[in-house]
């Protein structure tokens, strides 16, 4: 990956969703060689105030060759219809903040948690 500021996306999809409900990210991940001050997650915000974040998952930074499952709950705001998820990455203590190594992600599903 190199260099690439931290706040960033790297990556965002909009999801429909309905207001005061709560729900479960689920996906699959699996890295190699992660070196970075900034390891990456996956966050659920607010679609119509992005730095508004509703939920995340654990920092992305184990090493391992198996996929691992990982998950996370939000629950959105009286009338919320969108939230963005995004993969981005934890602040740097220090600048420029670069990251090496792979990153796999599969299998994104939501679901509503009754």
């Amino acid at each position: 990956m190199g260099y690439s500021e931290p706040n960033s996306a790297l990556l965002s999809q909009l999801l429909l969703v309905e207001p005061r409900k709560r729900y479960r990210v689920k996906f699959g991940v699996r890295t190699e060689n992660i070196v970075t001050g900034g390891l990456p997650l996956i966050s659920i915000n607010d679609a119509r105030v992005k730095t508004k974040v509703l939920g995340q998952s654990t920092p992305m930074g184990f090493e391992g060759t198996t996929w691992q499952l990982m998950s996370f709950d939000f629950k959105t705001d009286q009338g919320m219809e969108a939230v963005e998820l995004r993969l981005h990455r934890k602040p740097c203590i220090s600048v420029p903040c670069p990251i090496f190594g792979s990153l796999w992600l599969d299998n994104f599903t939501i679901e509503e948690v009754k």
